[in-house]
C-alpha cells in the first residue's frame, strides 16, 4: 500500500551557438528529494513528491538558481463492467497539481533561463492537470486534457485538448 523513493541527480546541460553566442551555456545541477506512493484500493493512488533543485551556469554570465517543487497526484482507474459483446469500457482519470518556488538570478528572457528553470519563472509558479481518458471500444480512445499555469507575475494560461485515436 505504500512506497517510499529517494531521488538524487547530478546534472550537465550545454548549448554553444555560432552564430548566437548569448545562447551559449552549461549549466550544472543537483536535485534531490523523496517521494511517497500510498495505493489504499486497487484502482486509486496518491502520489506525493518534492524536489529542491540547485544550477548553475559555469560561462561567464553566471546564473543561478534554487528551486523548490511541491506535487500531488492522484490516479482513479474505476473498476469497468462488461457489455454484452464482452467489452470493458476502461477509464483512467488522472489530476495533478504543483507549487514551484524559484529564486533565479539573472536575465529573465534568455535562452540560458529558459534551459535552466524549463519554461517557469522567478518567484511563485504554480500548474495543474487534469486528465480523462476512456475507451469507447476495442478500436476508439478518447482523450480529454485541461491545463493550468500561473508562472511568476504571468497571467494564468488554460489549454485544453481533446483526442479521439483509433487502434488497429
Amino acid at each position: 500500500r505504500w512506497s517510499a523513493e529517494a531521488d538524487l541527480v547530478n546534472s550537465l546541460k550545454s548549448s554553444e551557438n555560432q552564430a548566437f553566442a548569448t545562447r551559449n551555456y552549461t549549466i550544472e545541477g543537483w536535485e534531490v528529494g523523496p517521494k511517497m506512493t500510498w495505493l489504499p484500493t486497487r484502482g486509486f493512488r496518491i502520489v506525493a513528491n518534492m524536489k529542491w533543485e540547485k544550477s548553475r551556469n559555469t560561462l561567464p554570465a553566471a546564473e543561478r538558481a534554487e528551486q523548490t517543487n511541491w506535487t500531488t497526484e492522484l490516479t482513479w482507474n474505476p473498476a469497468s463492467n462488461a457489455n454484452a459483446q464482452g467489452f470493458r469500457a476502461a477509464t483512467s482519470l488522472r489530476l495533478k497539481g504543483t507549487f514551484a518556488n524559484v529564486h533565479y538570478t539573472g536575465s529573465a528572457n534568455s535562452a540560458v533561463a529558459f534551459a535552466m528553470l524549463e519554461g517557469l519563472q522567478d518567484g511563485k509558479n504554480f500548474l495543474w492537470n487534469l486528465t480523462l481518458d476512456r475507451q469507447l471500444s476495442k478500436a476508439m480512445q478518447l482523450s480529454l486534457n485541461y491545463e493550468g499555469r500561473k508562472t511568476g507575475t504571468n497571467r494564468t494560461v488554460h489549454v485544453a485538448r481533446a483526442q479521439v485515436r483509433a487502434v488497429f
